[in-house]
């Protein structure tokens, strides 16, 4: 725990013992293809993936003192055959079962790439949406938001217009010629979704 947390009274009777610990991995983005390279060159290991999250699995269970762990998403990857991907992300939540305690996801990019959000929601064993919240203990939530518009939402129509306008390549995720603030015009950053019924009116 932090100076700053302790400084603000978020103590507890164990001294300097955390309340509690979780294990975090992010960009799986396992696939059963041969090694590449992504849009901007950096080398993949797709086959090789799935035995780093073979060795973090039993690293969090070889830690025996973990209250969960956290999968920040994208744990297939965009460039894998479409009619296998629910099997691919059904061998990597496999994996993630291997844990003995709870697994928290969220849904990436490339899980969108290759499944429906409804899909990904069953798969993924989420309350019916992919924004949610979850306690550890008491006095502590962690809130779990669902970054990516739905395709029919207006607004998505509406942020496609602004990246044409922005970004002149045809890779839209692309940076390339983009100076500065600029450079944030790109096909998967975004925001919130605001709805009647929308995470913004949840979280309140």
């Amino acid at each position: 725990m932090s100076s700053r947390a302790r400084a603000n009274g978020y103590t507890n009777s164990h001294g300097n013992k955390p309340l509690f610990s979780y294990g975090v991995i992010s960009d799986v983005q396992y696939a059963d293809i041969p090694d590449g390279r992504s849009f901007i060159g950096v080398p993949r290991f797709y086959r090789h993936s799935i035995l780093i999250l073979q060795r973090a699995v039993r690293e969090w269970n070889n830690h025996k003192k973990l209250n969960f762990s956290v999968n920040f998403g994208d744990i297939v990857d965009g460039h894998f055959p479409k009619e296998e991907s629910i099997n691919a992300v059904q061998k990597v939540m496999n994996e993630f079962e291997k844990f003995n305690g709870s697994v928290y996801h969220m849904i990436g990019n490339h899980c969108l790439y290759n499944l429906p959000r409804s899909a990904l929601i069953t798969l993924f064993k989420m309350p019916g949406r992919a924004y949610y919240d979850f306690s550890p203990m008491p006095s502590y939530k962690f809130i779990v938001l669902d970054a990516y518009e739905p395709q029919d939402h207006p607004l998505t129509t509406e942020a496609m217009n602004i990246l044409r306008d922005k970004n002149p390549n045809t890779e839209k995720n692309s940076p390339e010629g983009l100076v500065g603030l600029e450079r944030r015009f790109l096909k998967f950053n975004g925001g919130c979704w605001e709805a009647t019924d929308g995470m913004v009116g949840w979280t309140s």
